[in-house]
């Protein structure tokens, strides 16, 4: 199966990140959590606003900048709808699902069925919201 190959693939590049590579990745993480565009995510979600506009390209460009190659790799697993790739990108920027929920005006039981949805779609069986959030947090 193309897509079992391909889940094998990504697993194996995430597994031989080296050590340094990871330290990297956490300092940018919390240098991310620092940022003016997450604070600003924050304050947007507590003012009940939506994400619109140019936020998403600059969303995508953040999270680009955290996880290299994570449009492309997670792209290549299923083609999704531009909400479930919404949602992808709000997941790996470290938001909960509530907060996704306020970003994307849906309600957090439809966060919730995305999310367990897309994890049925791309590995063929059965599993939970979170179980999708740890694989977007792998990638």
């Amino acid at each position: 199966n193309v897509m079992e190959s391909r889940l094998r693939e990504i697993e194996s590049e995430m597994r031989h990140m080296d050590e340094e590579n990871r330290h990297v990745r956490a300092a940018g993480e919390t240098r991310y959590l620092d940022s003016d565009f997450y604070m600003k995510l924050c304050q947007m979600i507590d003012a009940d606003e939506p994400l619109k506009g140019t936020d998403w390209n600059d969303l995508e460009s953040q999270v680009e900048s955290l996880s290299p190659g994570f449009s492309s790799r997670l792209n290549s697993l299923y083609r999704l709808s531009l909400l479930e790739y919404r949602v992808c990108l709000l997941l790996k920027a470290h938001l909960s699902p509530a907060q996704i929920s306020v970003l994307i005006c849906k309600s957090q039981s439809a966060v919730s069925s995305i999310r367990s949805r897309l994890y049925q779609k791309v590995f063929g069986k059965k599993g939970g919201a979170k179980d999708w959030d740890e694989f977007i947090g792998s990638l």
